[in-house]
């Protein structure tokens, strides 16, 4: 009778295991491979280096431009929403201004892109730069913000990884209003944000 017993709760526990294998297994693998993967060190000069020649290029851009402000942009996963959402979020990475403009980078680190609207939205699809003169033509958050920040006209052009996907935003922000932006200038910043995403593409 004991025998039986004992084989009864073997059989049962043989059971639970199997039963419940999709659930643990996933989980122990993934936790072999974490075990398993070397540590990875970033190497600080190299993100110093890149920095600098970001920088410094932003420097010229807002010299060049006569303009205000002259960031550059970044996205970053987010991951997702209990819905399945994803939440995408973009950054400051770097940034030019005049002495009377105050620092962007600070204030926006991993925003999440439905906050700022229209300036990633108006770069999507094939659309490689968006221009606007005027921004008080708008009536959204965007606008309420650049006013904030002293920003009347902006210009973007989209920044590609080497990969060629969109991985960030070059924008140029001006004071007045009706800034005119020549076809000569507008081959200029294209050529200046395609420079940039060569210079970002940080390799471990």
């Amino acid at each position: 009778m004991k025998f039986d017993a004992v084989i009864y709760i073997f059989d049962l526990l043989k059971s639970l295991v199997i039963v419940t294998i999709p659930i643990w297994l996933p989980w122990y693998m993934r936790k072999r491979d974490e075990r398993i993967k070397p540590k990875v060190y970033h190497d600080n000069n190299k993100i110093f280096d890149i920095d600098k020649k970001v920088q410094k290029r932003l420097d010229l851009i807002k010299a060049h431009m006569s303009s205000q402000r002259c960031a550059i942009w970044l996205f970053s996963n987010g991951g997702k929403y209990y819905n399945g959402l994803p939440n995408q979020r973009i950054s400051c990475y770097l940034e030019s201004n005049s002495d009377d403009y105050q620092d962007l980078r600070k204030d926006f680190q991993r925003v999440p892109t439905n906050i700022l609207g229209r300036f990633v939205n108006c770069l999507g699809g094939d659309v490689h730069y968006h221009l606007c003169i005027d921004e008080s033509i708008y009536d959204d958050d965007l606008s309420k913000l650049n006013s904030t920040y002293g920003v009347s006209g902006t210009a973007m052009f989209k920044v590609f990884n080497e990969a060629g996907v969109w991985a960030g935003i070059l924008s140029v922000c001006f004071k007045s209003k009706d800034r005119d932006i020549t076809e000569g200038e507008i081959q200029y910043l294209k050529n200046q944000s395609r420079e940039i995403g060569n210079i970002i593409n940080y390799i471990e």
